[in-house]
């Protein structure tokens, strides 16, 4: 067996700037808040994904219930409107958080996540007029570049 030095040249020295970050982006949106009501065809951009980002997972948590009846809402993006959450997955009619996994893009369907080479938004669709819901929503997962930090 034959010794092989690997080590000429030296070393490459990694950034903590260039090294991957997980992050979770969030909002959280008070529909009671009589400028903040929408309607049910509204398509409700909710969390700004930045370019270079391997999205893991998606989660709605209802804090405050908007029906007494089952509604369901979904949660997707620019290219899949119920990629990250189906009407069946996601409703808003009891405080719950309702966590991305049978979507297209979610583990329980073959899914990996989806990474977003370009800026994109995760979107809410309703189906249902929102004037009382106050909800959280989130995207966690690796910002593949994070280099510059002001894209969060």
């Amino acid at each position: 067996m034959a010794l092989r030095d690997l080590t000429l040249g030296g070393n490459t020295l990694v950034s903590e700037k260039d090294i991957p970050k997980f992050v979770l982006l969030q909002r959280t949106r008070d529909f009671s808040v009589a400028a903040n009501t929408v309607t049910a065809a509204d398509v409700l951009q909710m969390v700004n994904v930045p370019a270079g980002f391997l999205a893991l997972g998606v989660l709605v948590e209802t804090q405050t219930v908007e029906w007494s009846t089952s509604t369901p809402c979904q949660v997707g993006d620019g290219a899949t409107t119920d990629g990250w959450l189906t009407t069946v997955q996601c409703n808003l009619n009891s405080t719950s958080t309702d966590i991305s996994s049978t979507g297209v893009y979610g583990a329980l369907n073959g899914g990996r996540g989806k990474f977003y080479p370009v800026a994109d938004t995760i979107d809410v669709i309703p189906n249902n007029d929102l004037d009382a819901a106050k909800i959280r929503v989130g995207i966690w997962g690796f910002m593949a570049n994070p280099g510059n930090d002001t894209a969060f």
